[in-house]
């Protein structure tokens, strides 16, 4: 199914005219920028091949998940 020129031509227009109205519409959006600070903001750095296993990996992972359980992180799967 082939678009005519004159179908391109309008479904350009009318993209346009949809973009314009999202753009004036974000414009009047206030918001607050986020920003996180930690103390540790960077992991540590370990030598190469047979390094050591890092012991809190697993605190550390816990830690960061914003789901959990005791000993679990909850995720939800295909979200999408």
């Amino acid at each position: 199914m082939a678009i005519s020129d004159e179908e391109k031509a309008q479904i350009r227009l009318e993209t346009r005219k949809l973009l314009d109205e999202f753009s004036k519409a974000l414009a009047s959006v206030k918001g607050e920028e986020a920003s996180v600070i930690r103390k540790d903001y960077s992991r540590k750095e370990k030598s190469g091949k047979g390094k050591e296993p890092d012991n809190d990996f697993k605190e550390i992972m816990l830690a960061n998940a914003p789901n959990k359980t005791e000993d679990s992180i909850l995720a939800e799967k295909k979200s999408w």
